[in-house]
This record gives C-alpha cells, sequence and structure tokens, in this order.
C-alpha cells in the first residue's frame, strides 16, 4: 500500500483526489463484468484513498490514471494544491511534494482456497453526508454522488462469497 493520498491532475490543471474509474478502465475480472449486462460495473468513483500493488498474478480492478501521483499526507496534499491554485507550474510542485502511485487502487486475487480484495479506499463503498453549519451546502460522498459504486460493491461481496465467478 501507498503510504499518502492518491491524485490526478486534471486536463485543466487541478488537483483532484475524486478520481473516476470509466468503464473502458475495466478488465474482464467478474467483479467488473459481474453476471451479464444487468449485473456490469459502469464506472467507480474514489474519493481520496492511497495506491496498491499486489502480488504476482493479482488482478489490478481499478487502474489508477497515467501520471497519478500520491502525497505523502493531508498537509503536504493541501500545500501542494495551495501553489498549483497560486500559480506554479503543477509539474515542478507535484516533482517536489509527490511519488508516483503505485499502479491501482483495488485489487482482487486469491489466496489458498479464498479470495481477498484490497481496496486503497474506503469511501466509495459507503454513503457520506457531511452537515455544515447554515449558509455552506452539505458534503455528499460515496454511494450518494457515484452510483456505480454500489454496484461494484455488490459484486466484490459476490465474488468474495463465491456465488459471483
Amino acid at each position: 500500500m501507498g503510504k499518502g493520498y492518491a491524485f490526478a491532475i486534471t486536463t485543466g490543471g487541478s488537483v483532484t483526489t475524486n478520481l473516476v474509474y470509466p468503464p473502458e478502465a475495466f478488465g474482464a475480472h467478474p467483479i467488473m463484468t459481474g453476471g451479464g449486462a444487468d449485473e456490469r460495473v459502469e464506472s467507480v468513483t474514489a474519493f481520496t484513498g492511497q495506491s496498491l500493488a499486489g502480488p504476482a498474478g493479482a488482478t489490478v480492478l481499478l487502474p489508477l490514471t497515467v501520471g497519478a501521483r500520491e502525497a505523502a499526507d493531508l498537509p503536504t496534499l493541501q500545500r501542494l494544491v495551495a501553489r498549483i491554485e497560486a500559480g506554479e507550474a503543477a509539474d515542478a510542485v507535484t516533482a517536489e511534494l509527490s511519488a508516483a502511485a503505485l499502479p491501482a487502487q483495488a485489487l482482487a486475487f486469491t489466496h489458498g482456497e479464498g479470495r481477498v480484495v484490497v481496496l486503497g479506499e474506503a469511501g466509495m463503498l459507503s454513503a457520506q453526508l457531511v452537515r455544515f453549519p447554515e449558509g455552506r451546502p452539505d458534503l455528499r460522498f460515496g454511494m450518494n454522488v457515484a452510483p456505480g459504486n454500489a454496484r461494484f460493491g455488490l459484486n466484490v461481496m459476490r465474488w468474495l462469497s463465491g456465488s459471483g465467478g
């Protein structure tokens, strides 16, 4: 497991920890394909989290995008964002304050007679609501804003139990 916060630089040059995985990123693993078209995962969104590398033979379920990076901790990520927003070159700031991310945010593999799924981010399988004082809108994340995550979670549980692929 990586030791920080995975992020990417958007095409607009800003930093995001909300990593969206479209269906073209997925392989043919039963977690992603489901038992038919109605069980296929269409997208997954991770909201923070870290990067992962697995043992030989592990299937990468959520491959980090080319160029994904990892900041060591939240204060470092916040400094990185502030400097980029202040106009510093994203390439220089990310080279100074982060490291290349490991290749994935979710892995699946067998171990002995069992099955293992490792996620580098837990918020994707939650449905969270953060309420702020008056005047500031509520913050929703997890399955509240990423409906594809529910299908992903269900397929993970089916595969782990041996009832899905």
